[in-house]
């Protein structure tokens, strides 16, 4: 209702009530009556006065929160668009856009370039703005669902275009499976909203441009090395070419991978079947109980790995993994002598370990000469005579730690064959190192004598 109908209503009821009174009680009770309405309607219009201003201010503030997020709405809608029109024409939707904007404006809801509220939304009601509100949003709604279906097409042809680019360097031979298969991955994820559409777009299009990056690092690479054996000059232009990713990065990228192909095609057969030859030799030295499975294994998988090389253009990864092999062989070795510490440091705390073990003079030696810095023939040919002289004397040790830890077992065994016999003998003894258990008792027990072998009583 009206504030200026209630206002009317209350003062025709005092007057009612006024007349009333005066004609039941008289003059005198009529003034006090007076007296009394007017401080109540002095303080009930300073009630109202105050109740209206919050409630004003209350609704203002309202319709300025609906308004500005109208217009924060319209702006990310708008710059949405603008995003959106690096891959297809948004001319149309962009009209409407500004369409939008011009009746905004045109109810002076907002400054010429909408960064402002004007005051003349305080005249309007809370209702007609909230109204307006809906409208702008459902047709905000509506054109982003346009240009969602104009986007989306263009949006997977892009993608396509992207992956088929990448396949073609694949097979050019450059090494990025791993890459596309994760760019596969990024490319195939649902998007629905426009804001979704242009961020996987962004994503695919930054992955894409590394994955061509690394493509450019690899023929880089690839020329340095190739400049050892033709001429490159050429060649090292288009990879620059090819730097700047441009829209024939790709194509130059291909020829650029035949032509340095070309060139490094024999010493690629060298080289591969050399280091072939080289992980044979030391796969052989490795079969031993001693070496750990897994440091085997990842020899192997090297062989493997690299006897699968065709491509001459895999020039720098067979260096790479020669690399790899002896860091490896390297490794092992320092396991092994550290094993070889370990146990010596235990055997030589054992008593008649000098009479019955002996340690290898030239294994330090040896070791000292594997370094990876040599060449992969000398390399392998140390490694393995290291690894040989080393394994032998891991034996040597495993050895003796067995006959110490079942001599006691094969002691009596012994004395009772001496009682009955008076002559022991390796083949008597159907246990493994029966010689050195024979030698063991002896120098235990000083009445025996070890004659060619054989141990008998003195």
């Amino acid at each position: 209702m009206n504030e200026y109908v209630v206002t009317f209503l209350a003062i025709l009821g005092t007057l009612a009530v006024g007349f009333a009174l005066l004609v039941r009680f008289g003059v005198s009770e009529v003034a006090y009556f007076g007296i009394a309405v007017l401080l109540l309607a002095i303080f009930g219009s300073i009630f109202y006065t105050w109740w209206k201003t919050q409630t004003d201010k209350t609704i203002n503030k309202l319709k300025v929160e609906i308004l500005m997020k109208v217009r924060d709405d319209y702006w990310m809608a708008r710059r949405l668009m603008e995003d959106a029109q690096d891959l297809v024409s948004m001319e149309d939707i962009l009209q409407n856009m500004d369409a939008i904007k011009e009746g905004l404006v045109g109810q002076k809801l907002y400054s010429r370039d909408m960064k402002k509220i004007e005051r003349t939304v305080e005249k309007m009601t809370l209702t007609s703005i909230e109204q307006e509100s809906r409208r702008v949003e459902q047709r905000l709604v509506s054109l982003e669902a346009l240009a969602v279906s104009s986007y989306r097409p263009s949006l997977e042809k892009y993608v396509e275009e992207l992956r088929g680019n990448l396949r073609r360097l694949e097979d050019a031979g450059y090494t990025i499976g791993e890459r596309v298969s994760e760019f596969n991955i990024k490319a195939g994820k649902t998007a629905k909203g426009l804001r979704e559409l242009i961020e996987k777009k962004k994503e695919v299009t930054e992955d894409y441009q590394d994955i061509v990056a690394q493509c450019v690092r690899e023929a880089t690479e690839l020329s340095a090395m190739a400049r050892k054996f033709g001429d490159v000059t050429a060649i090292d232009e288009m990879i620059a070419r090819a730097r700047g990713g441009g829209p024939e990065a790709v194509e130059t990228l291909i020829e650029v991978r035949g032509k340095l192909r070309e060139i490094v095609s024999d010493v690629f057969a060298r080289q591969l079947n050399k280091l072939i030859q080289n992980l044979e030799k030391i796969t052989k030295v490795l079969d031993s109980e001693h070496v750990a499975p897994r440091d085997r294994d990842e020899i192997a998988g090297i062989l493997a790995y690299v006897k699968a090389f065709e491509d001459p253009g895999l020039l720098v990864e067979l260096q790479r993994h020669e690399t790899k092999f002896k860091n490896m062989v390297s490794a092992i070795i320092q396991k092994l002598d550290t094993r070889l510490h370990s146990l010596a440091s235990d055997i030589k705390a054992q008593e008649l370990s000098s009479k019955l073990w002996k340690e290898d003079p030239e294994i330090p030696a040896l070791i000292e000469a594997v370094d990876v810095r040599h060449p992969l023939d000398r390399f392998t040919e140390a490694s393995r005579v290291a690894l040989e002289h080393i394994l032998a004397q891991l034996d040597e040790d495993k050895a003796f730690m067995k006959i110490m830890e079942n001599y006691p077992k094969v002691e009596p065994i012994i004395a009772q064959q001496l009682r009955d016999r008076k002559e022991v003998g390796p083949g008597d003894l159907t246990i493994k190192y029966a010689d050195r258990f024979l030698t063991l008792y002896h120098l235990k027990n000083p009445g025996t004598k070890l004659v060619r072998g054989k141990l008998k009583v003195g």
